[in-house]
């Protein structure tokens, strides 16, 4: 799939329309998902995949920005996503935006980067919260 049939399959299997995936997904402008509905833009951005996961979590992240593979995410993801709400998903994902950032600038700090991002999952995963999703 093309980052048109997917926009147009989000919109179908949500019954909404571009504008309100834009809002839904904190945009106050829909020309992003214009851009790919007319093809102008051939794929979607991590970014703009992110920004719909925080929306519509049941999707998933590879079948976003590949078009390939299962369509949503495995439920205990999905169930993980609606119990951190939205605004600290907002905030996670400029973070990770931020550090993606900072890699663009100085790749010798992939492997940093890399052990930092375990280091968190690890100590995420052994808290309590969300080890009882």
């Amino acid at each position: 799939m093309n980052g048109k049939e997917i926009i147009e399959r989000i919109l179908s299997d949500e019954g909404i329309n571009a504008q309100t995936l834009a809002d839904r997904m904190g945009e106050k402008r829909a020309q992003a998902i214009y851009d790919i509905l007319n093809e102008k833009t051939k794929k979607v951005s991590k970014t703009m995949a992110n920004k719909i996961i925080a929306a519509f979590p049941q999707y998933s992240l590879d079948w976003l920005t590949t078009g390939e593979g299962v369509v949503y995410a495995d439920s205990d993801c999905v169930a993980a996503q609606k119990a951190l709400g939205k605004s600290t998903q907002d905030m996670l994902l400029k973070r990770i935006d931020k550090l993606i950032e900072i890699h663009e600038r100085d790749t010798r700090n992939i492997e940093r980067l890399i052990a930092l991002l375990e280091e968190r999952y690890s100590e995420s995963s052994n808290r309590q919260s969300i080890s009882s999703i």
